[in-house]
């Protein structure tokens, strides 16, 4: 495990197809922060595709797994959750706890994690507080207030201990629109909109215009950003960002 050198722990958030998974994919350009595995829920790594080491299964036996990467490839352990056609499996929300659990336990070779998304994440999070820790509700299938409390106690807990994790962490989000100040925020649930952004180094913003990607570490129009580091290592913005870029930047 490579702990030297300033850890990248930042969230990227965008609308679907700007480009947050073709540089999730740019690691593997990066010698510094390979082996890479990625937390995979969406299962959207098509653009990247020849860059990945799928891992054989999902859910535990994906995270079986972990542990014995392809050189020159981004690991990539799928888990799944699904509630349609009458099928409700958040098992996928057990094996990520498994896949933390296993990270911290012991000696691995990563160091870089992503999670793809994390509001996907969330969203099934939510699903799998409901079913295993009850309450009285209303309604069964609308969370109530200890069902956003008892999501905002795990999202702490996790993002906390992955701040101090010596390996590099990135988290992918959408985008939402609070309505209450009109701010464009990670695509989270309740406060963790507010709160999770607060705790990593950075909350950096991917738009595309004209054909141009660019990662915004500054609070650009209504999208919220922001970088901790000293100075703004990152400056406002990064045009057509890659890891290399951003890893460098880091640690200039």
């Amino acid at each position: 495990m490579n702990t030297n050198g300033k850890l990248l722990k930042q969230i990227w958030y965008a609308d679907p197809g700007v480009g947050k998974t073709v540089c999730m994919g740019s690691v593997v350009e990066v010698p510094e922060m390979m082996p890479a595995v990625c937390l995979d829920f969406e299962g959207n790594t098509d653009s990247i595709e020849s860059k990945c080491n799928y891992l054989p299964g999902k859910n535990d036996e994906a995270v079986k797994a972990l542990g014995n990467p392809v050189e020159g490839k981004l690991d990539v352990c799928r888990l799944m959750c699904r509630d349609f056609g009458g099928v409700k499996d958040y098992s996928g929300i057990d094996a990520f706890n498994k896949a933390i659990n296993w990270l911290f336990s012991q000696d691995h070779p990563y160091n870089t994690v992503f999670v793809d998304s994390y509001s996907a994440f969330d969203f099934w999070l939510m699903q799998w507080v409901m079913k295993n820790f009850p309450c009285k509700r209303q309604n069964n299938d609308i969370p109530e207030y200890p069902d956003f409390r008892k999501i905002q106690m795990i999202h702490n807990e996790a993002l906390y201990a992955l701040l101090d994790a010596p390996f590099h962490v990135i988290l992918t989000c959408q985008t939402y629109l609070e309505d209450k100040d009109e701010i464009i925020r990670p695509r989270l649930t309740g406060q963790a909109r507010t709160a999770l952004p607060g705790i990593f180094k950075q909350c950096a913003v991917m738009t595309a215009l004209g054909g141009k990607r660019e990662l915004h570490f500054q609070p650009y129009g209504r999208y919220f950003a922001k970088d901790c580091s000293e100075g703004g290592k990152f400056g406002a913005k990064i045009i057509n960002p890659t890891l290399k870029q951003i890893y460098e930047l880091r640690n200039k």
